[in-house]
């Protein structure tokens, strides 16, 4: 019933900051335009099923602080992190995002500072609420052409995924099975 719900809700929340923000953008044509992608089987499924998957747990699952769920994060981060810097192979940044997360992992254990940084953090999870929507965002100026002369309207552009990031956020927080509706 919540997932109805839901998906009920966000799909009014795009529609409604869609009018609000792509209409004026395009009637001005200042709507940048979504980049091209070549459509195979794998590619579909990866973009499918895998990214919205990752989008997730990169984003809303650190939202309900432990040790586990800060290290699953900080290993998709780190695995996008090389893959964009060193622009390696898919196999070389998931080995090198794992043997980062294990020694972030041993190095917790050893230092209990990380305990007390938790109870701290979950005194600021609602800014860290709000950064994570603006990020979730923000990252999705990524699948545009992007003329950088209009930068003052990349909010507007990110303005829908704002949103969508605080809602899905929002269900993250408020229901035990969060994860799993957004």
């Amino acid at each position: 019933k919540v997932a109805w719900k839901s998906i009920c809700i966000l799909l009014i929340l795009d529609v409604v900051s869609g009018i609000l923000t792509i209409l004026p953008l395009k009637y001005y044509s200042l709507y940048p335009s979504i980049k091209e992608l070549e459509l195979k089987q794998v590619s579909t499924l990866y973009l499918i099923l895998l990214i919205p998957i990752l989008e997730e747990l990169l984003f809303r699952l650190p939202l309900k602080i432990s040790i586990n769920n800060i290290l699953v994060s900080s290993g998709i981060f780190f695995n996008l992190l090389i893959r964009i810097i060193f622009l390696s192979n898919r196999v070389i940044a998931i080995s090198c995002s794992f043997i980062i997360v294990l020694c972030l992992q041993q190095l917790v254990k050893k230092i209990r500072l990380f305990q007390l940084n938790i109870r701290n953090f979950k005194k600021s999870i609602l800014g860290f609420f709000y950064i994570q929507a603006l990020l979730f965002g923000f990252f999705h100026l990524t699948n545009y052409n992007l003329n950088f002369r209009y930068f003052y309207l990349f909010p507007l552009v990110a303005f829908s995924y704002i949103i969508s990031g605080f809602f899905l956020g929002y269900l993250r927080v408020r229901y035990s099975s969060g994860i799993y509706l957004c």
